[in-house]
């Protein structure tokens, strides 16, 4: 959560303290674009973090596979597009949404959440959001 600016709050300012401290920190793999990058694999430990393709079940020559960047959620099994939209707080809208998956061997794409619910890749920096994912750790 460190933005590595002077003066400047991360993503987490915003939450309670008591929220932060029931997030676990969780291992993150993210596969890079095989075409400037030969697929080097970035692991860090996260509290937030956009999931990867293949956890919503997206699958593809084009998105890194399962046991790169992690199984299938157990909440995307059986889901249509309409229950996989993604809609802004606030908004009236339904928005593309990133995954961290990278457009494997396209430099200008990424794995995306599009508005109809349908898992694909893209262009979408344009009506975009992010929908992070996080881990609760359970307390007495």
């Amino acid at each position: 959560d460190n933005c590595s600016y002077t003066n400047k709050y991360g993503f987490l300012s915003g939450f309670s303290p008591a929220f932060i401290a029931a997030l676990a920190k969780v291992k993150v793999q993210t596969s890079r674009n095989t075409t400037v990058f030969n697929g080097e694999i970035d692991t860090t430990l996260d509290r937030m973090f956009l999931p990867s393709a293949s956890q919503v079940g997206l699958s593809g020559s084009y998105a890194a596979d399962a046991t790169k960047e992690g199984e299938k959620w157990a909440y995307y099994e059986g889901l249509s597009n309409n229950d996989r939209r993604i809609k802004p707080l606030g908004s009236t809208s339904f928005y593309n949404a990133w995954l961290r998956s990278a457009y494997l061997t396209y430099t200008f794409y990424e794995c995306v959440i599009f508005s109809s619910g349908a898992l694909s890749d893209s262009c979408s920096g344009y009506s975009s959001c992010a929908a992070p994912a996080c881990v609760i750790v359970e307390s007495d």
